[in-house]
Order: structure tokens, then sequence, then C-alpha cells
């Protein structure tokens, strides 16, 4: 998912706040779901809301795959 790297700064290991919620209130809604889910496995928490449910009513095949690709085998950074 390149376009959700801005979200981050990798090497201070961070996400930028400001950068998500500027990108949140302009991110499709597909978007939007796929950043909420990086920022919950980024945060071990799920600050963002993400939902199982919505995601599967509203991704793209692409996108489900990488959601159940990480629910199959999680890894948290």
């Amino acid at each position: 998912m390149p376009e959700l790297l801005p979200l981050f700064d990798f090497n201070e290991r961070v996400y930028l706040s400001d950068v998500v919620e500027r990108y949140l209130s302009t991110a499709s809604h597909g978007e939007s779901i796929m950043a909420r889910f990086a920022l919950g496995i980024w945060r071990h928490e799920n600050q963002y809301n993400f939902d199982f449910l919505e995601a599967a009513s509203i991704l793209d095949e692409r996108y489900k795959v990488i959601v159940a690709s990480w629910f199959n085998d999680p890894f948290w950074p």
C-alpha cells in the first residue's frame, strides 16, 4: 500500500498524526479503511476504529487479500 507511506516516519518509527488526520479527511472510503487497518497494526491498538465487517463489505479483492493475509499470519512492527 504505497499510498500510505507518507503517513509514517520510518526512521523515527512513528506515525504522523497530523498527516493521518488530513489523509483520512480526504481519502476514499476504501483508502480510509486500509489506512485505519495499517494504523491499527502500527500502533498495536484500534485507535482509528478499523472494522472487519465494514472492510469485508467495502474493500475490493486486492485489499481484502491484504487484510486476510495479515489475519492469517499477523506481524507487529
